[in-house]
């Protein structure tokens, strides 16, 4: 186990006896519950370098097809802007003002707009409000790999639903959250 004895003692004090309360409803005792928040933390860890990943690729995919459809500083691109739902448009503007802040009053270039976007930016680009000038004409492009058999909006949609579920799993693990109860179904995220 990670956890020394006086760790182990201070646990589920240091979580919150709320928080460690969903480990022991599942276990048979307070050393089961250390267990399986020990085994928790290390699915959580598992799980990391994936999402890691998922989250780049798709970032670096879906700012391709912008930059196909709009321009490579997208990001300063009125029309652009026009597209976006408005909570989409905020996110975009946010990001922007903090990293102009951050930079001495410079425009912020797009790679570092992309990384400051959250994934829930991502997963609202899959939208259908944005087939018609990203998605019919780029999505084969930036998704070379994906079946041709289905509709570019089927497969939009199977994006936009998948990101939502990965999402949820990350920030489960972002906010130390169980993610081993039944309520959460690990083979339901794609």
């Amino acid at each position: 186990m990670y956890f020394n004895k006086k760790a182990q003692s201070n646990i589920p004090r240091n979580l919150s006896f709320a928080r460690f309360d969903s480990y022991l409803n599942a276990s048979k005792n307070k050393q089961e519950a250390l267990k399986l928040y020990q085994w928790n933390l290390e699915l959580s860890s598992a799980y990391m370098v994936p999402l890691h990943l998922y989250e780049v690729i798709l970032r670096n995919a879906v700012s391709d097809a912008i930059t196909k459809a709009f321009q490579s500083d997208w990001h300063t691109d009125g029309n652009f802007e026009i597209s976006l739902q408005h909570q989409l448009k905020d996110r975009l503007n946010d990001a922007v003002s903090k990293l102009t802040r951050s930079s001495n009053n410079q425009v912020p270039t797009i790679g570092a707009v992309i990384a400051e976007l959250s994934l829930f930016f991502w997963e609202g680009m899959f939208t259908s409000r944005h087939d018609n000038v990203i998605w019919r004409p780029y999505f084969n492009d930036v998704f070379p790999f994906s079946t041709q058999i289905l509709h570019f909006s089927r497969k939009r949609g199977m994006l936009h639903t998948s990101t939502n579920k990965i999402r949820e799993v990350r920030n489960r693990i972002a906010h130390h959250e169980p993610i081993f109860d039944s309520k959460f179904n690990h083979t339901q995220i794609i």
